[in-house]
């Protein structure tokens, strides 16, 4: 434990399958949780179109919070479009998106044909069990910050998606995780993407991302650099803390600490 309500990130990953179910289970019993999840259940079945979706803020923002997607709400042109572009037509909208996650939720949500599957009872529990997925690793992310990246890390790598560096440079979650853990300067995103994806292709192997031994050494070098930052950060706020308290009480005068 690095500080009061604060957790080593490298070893609540290495925790993780012990724990999740556990958290899982407890949130399930989350009242806000809940709420969104019986929300969500009750007006999905109201849909009759795409634009139904979109006349319901509250249930299009709970669809996006599903997919770790609640922050882009403010697009809605956009993922209108990705929503109802077919997901097995190379050209379409969903397949030109950067970000995975997009493409995850079109195949779900299947609104580019008639069918409304989204009325289904089993696609509202499947709903449910995502947003109580992403509530926990929200949960976990503040308790130990990485942990959230790490697991989108681990779940795409897993699913054998990253093959080049343009499978990661497109996702920024798991470019994060890539330039943090060898130490690679943020600053290289300003650089032409082909210039990027050669200085990764320096530090890694992406012959080698099939394989869990050599991904979990990357996530963990990645957790090992974000706990060395937290750690340095709540020092930080702590010795500031430690010295406005020494100048409240000394009638205007700062306290050294030596």
């Amino acid at each position: 434990m690095l500080a009061s309500g604060t957790f080593s990130a490298v070893s609540l990953y290495n925790s993780l399958d012990k724990i999740l179910p556990k958290r899982e289970e407890m949130m399930a019993k989350n009242k806000s949780v809940q709420a969104d999840i019986d929300y969500f259940t009750k007006n999905i079945q109201k849909i009759e179109s795409v634009d139904d979706l979109f006349k319901d803020y509250r249930l299009l923002r709970i669809s996006l919070e599903a997919y770790g997607l609640e922050t882009e709400i403010a697009k809605a042109g956009l993922i209108k479009g990705v929503l109802t572009s077919d997901p097995n037509e190379i050209n379409s909208l969903v397949n030109k998106m950067n970000d995975p996650r997009f493409r995850e939720m079109a195949e779900d949500f299947k609104l580019h044909d008639s069918t409304l599957f989204v009325k289904l009872q089993t696609f509202a529990l499947d709903i449910g069990k995502k947003l109580i997925s992403v509530a926990v690793e929200k949960e976990l992310d503040q308790q130990a910050p990485g942990i959230r990246k790490a697991i989108h890390f681990k779940k795409i790598s897993s699913e054998g998606s990253i093959k080049t560096p343009f499978n990661i440079l497109s996702d920024p979650n798991l470019r994060d995780v890539l330039l943090e853990a060898r130490g690679i300067p943020l600053s290289i995103v300003i650089q032409p993407v082909e210039t990027q994806g050669r200085v990764l292709e320096k530090f890694y192997d992406f012959e080698k991302f099939d394989s869990a031994r050599y991904t979990d050494r990357i996530i963990q070098q990645y957790l090992a650099k974000t706990d060395v930052a937290n750690f340095n950060a709540i020092s930080t706020a702590s010795l500031a803390s430690t010295l406005l308290s020494g100048s409240a009480g000394n009638n205007g005068g700062i306290t050294l600490i030596v």
